[in-house]
């Protein structure tokens, strides 16, 4: 009789615990899935930041403190840009590889190159190669990175011509263009309007080209030259006069096409010329002015998505030690479990089941 009042007593302080743990399940249930919640999404930002950081590691090989650098200035871009940290990645890796910049300098010339791309609609990897490549040819110094994409993106806006076509453009007459003395701006410029008004800039070139030989046997410069003959070109009284003083600068090979441009008005030598230092802000100009209120949310998300990276990483590190441990008890007691006879193996499933049973 006593053992079955004790046990009722005990049963009756089972069932008050149980009611009490049922109400603090409840009370608790919504702090658990938030935290869950917040789990789930700072996981979710380190994979994220963690996709833009191997891309860092695979373009440029960087280890210790070079990584850590790296893996910085990146932070920095992508939390400044409406952009994907496999974006800023690409941008850090890349500008680092070709211009061998680092932290502050590394971080501004990514940013230009993320808005460069961005504005222009070109791949933003192909930019930062085709750009660094044209500079050198040119002989620009890395310091002038900004003002050569912002003389592009101008060039792209005056005449509607498409960056790809302006760069190859560059690449594949470079070096004819600085055979002719014409600096980067002069390029540029020159090649833009030959492009956006239709004419062909391999046949232009090799008129200007055989212009610069004659002008020189003259002892005239280029500029020189080139002003007398478009200037007879234009007051000819015939297509046929044009053609003709034509010939005689560009010959044969480029007269028709430079005659037809400059009787049509669609080629003019007098803006060529330029500083590189008034295209200095135009990116930078151009893409805030594209920036909207979705833009700015995403740049708040990006700086949310670091806090979040940062606690997953530190949570990691924190339960890395855990989990080594647990997975050593786990292999201890697997291969304990795999030496035991198959009597013994049975016994212990039919155990593990009853009290699973009894549990609920």
């Amino acid at each position: 009789k006593e053992s079955n009042d004790t046990l009722e007593k005990v049963g009756e302080a089972a069932g008050k615990i149980g009611e009490k743990s049922e109400a603090l399940g409840k009370k608790l249930l919504p702090v658990t899935a938030g935290v869950a919640a917040v789990g789930a999404g700072a996981m979710k930002s380190f994979n994220e930041l963690d996709s833009g950081y191997d891309t860092i590691i695979t373009k440029t090989g960087a280890t210790g403190d070079a990584l850590d650098g790296l893996q910085s200035s990146m932070d920095t871009v992508f939390s400044e840009l409406p952009i994907e940290a496999e974006t800023a990645g690409i941008a850090i890796g890349e500008v680092n590889t070709r211009f061998g910049s680092t932290g502050e300098t590394l971080e501004d010339l990514s940013k230009k190159f993320i808005e460069f791309a961005e504005i222009n609609g070109t791949d933003l990897n192909n930019s930062i190669d085709s750009v660094d490549a044209i500079m050198t040819k040119f002989n620009v110094d890395s310091s002038q990175t900004g003002s050569v994409l912002g003389l592009l993106t101008k060039a792209g806006q005056d005449t509607g011509i498409s960056m790809d076509t302006l760069q190859n453009s560059l690449s594949t007459n470079g070096a004819t263009l600085k055979e002719m003395g014409l600096d980067l701006t002069s390029s540029v410029n020159l090649l833009a309007q030959f492009e956006a008004n239709g004419v062909d800039a391999t046949t232009a070139l090799a008129g200007l080209k055989k212009a610069q030989q004659n002008a020189t046997a003259e002892g005239k410069t280029l500029e020189q030259a080139l002003g007398e003959t478009i200037e007879g070109i234009k007051n000819a009284g015939s297509e046929t006069e044009a053609l003709q003083i034509a010939t005689e600068l560009f010959g044969k090979k480029g007269a028709a096409e430079m005659t037809q441009a400059i009787r049509e008005g669609r080629l003019s030598v007098d803006d060529l010329s330029g500083s590189l230092d008034d295209y200095a802000t135009t990116v930078e100009d151009t893409f805030n002015a594209t920036l909207d209120p979705p833009d700015k949310a995403k740049v708040a998300l990006n700086n949310l998505k670091l806090a979040g990276s940062d606690l997953a990483s530190t949570g990691m590190e924190m339960l890395s030690p855990m989990l080594e441990k647990v997975t050593e008890k786990v292999k201890t007691f697997t291969e304990w479990f795999r030496n035991l006879s198959d009597g013994q193996k049975e016994t212990i499933v039919k155990i593990a089941l009853l009290v699973a049973a009894i549990g609920p």
